[in-house]
């Protein structure tokens, strides 16, 4: 057999076989039309190539500049939601970050643009991870609830604070609240993650109150375990410790 000869068979095995994945995950958005997907896209070229990258693996030309790197959305991994750990994020989480934006980041709001428009982004942002389009990657949203709020009483607080220990939140954010390095635990990209400095106010990306750590208490980690008045207070505990000249520390007895 010529070297010419088997070089032409192994590429078109490989063009083969690119064309057997290619229909194998190319499956139809589950929901918008051709048209908004389109007018979708053009948006994203406009607002969001530059940060997020064409294919929204958080590459864009201006990315290597910012302090908090984009999200890669190819991967379909949302962390300001409203569904519960294991879920991917409604249509309306999108809709909100888009709209609102993340605070202390390079991530604007986009509120000057009309909902149709955002709405056509958010549609567009979904095509682009294979977790969206195949709904066997998905369960259907289950979204939570915010009953039972409790308010940030100074025993909630200090309820909050023991519920903090008990629930080792201080292994990785100390006791203190001050956080660091968690090595045993990866980012999407599989470096370390960074715990955040929860007594730093410019780091709550997603939070404007004690009802938004309960959201990302509830939606990321496994607080299930504890009630709903527990939740409470260490959602408000946390919000307290921002203000550490208003309320008592970790470390207070």
């Amino acid at each position: 057999m010529s070297h010419r000869f088997h070089l032409f068979l192994v590429l078109s095995g490989v063009v083969l076989m690119g064309f057997s994945m290619s229909l194998f995950y190319t499956v139809k958005p589950i929901e918008g039309t051709e048209k908004e997907l389109a007018r979708g896209k053009l948006l994203y070229n406009a607002a969001c190539v530059p940060c997020h990258g064409e294919q929204g693996k958080g590459n864009g030309p201006l990315a290597v500049n910012f302090s908090t790197k984009p999200t890669n959305m190819s991967y379909g991994v949302y962390h300001n939601r409203s569904t519960y750990a294991g879920k991917y994020p409604t249509e309306y989480d999108l809709y909100h970050t888009l709209t609102s934006g993340i605070h202390f980041t390079e991530m604007p709001t986009f509120r000057l643009m009309t909902m149709e428009d955002r709405m056509a982004i958010v549609r567009y942002i979904k095509s682009l991870s294979l977790k969206f389009q195949d709904t066997s990657w998905y369960s259907p949203a289950d979204t939570m609830s915010f009953e039972g709020q409790v308010p940030p009483t100074p025993r909630s607080l200090q309820e909050g604070r023991r519920v903090y220990v008990t629930a080792k939140c201080d292994k990785c954010h100390g006791l203190d609240g001050t956080g660091g390095i968690a090595y045993a635990m990866l980012d999407d990209d599989g470096y370390p993650r960074k715990v955040i400095d929860l007594t730093d106010p410019t780091v709550y990306k997603f939070s404007d109150g004690p009802k938004d750590i309960f959201r990302i208490t509830m939606t990321a980690l496994d607080t299930w375990a504890l009630t709903r008045a527990e939740q409470w207070d260490l959602a408000n505990y946390v919000w307290s410790l921002r203000s550490i000249d208003q309320y008592p520390s970790a470390y207070e007895k």
